[in-house]
């Protein structure tokens, strides 16, 4: 997981992760504590708001606007 070089930025489908993903985010987010990490969901799902505070800095409900995805993704890497 980002042994060799630092991500600018991580998506993560939230529909596709378990716990398991969770976990991940949680390690990247303590590891690089200023990785944006944006993650994907459908709208019919429950959102695990939770990881709000610990992982994700921001979520972006599917199906996805191209403008929302591009302004969420630029938003975060100027930051």
């Amino acid at each position: 997981m980002c042994q060799i070089r630092k991500p600018d930025l991580v998506i993560i489908d939230k529909d596709l992760s378990d716990k398991d993903g969770e976990k991940i985010e949680v390690e990247l987010k303590r590891r690089y504590p200023k990785l944006p990490i944006i993650a994907l969901k459908t709208t019919d799902g429950q959102f695990p708001v939770h990881l709000l505070d610990k992982a994700i800095d921001a979520y972006i409900n599917k199906p996805i606007k191209t403008r929302i995805f591009l302004e969420t993704i630029n938003k975060h890497l100027v930051e």
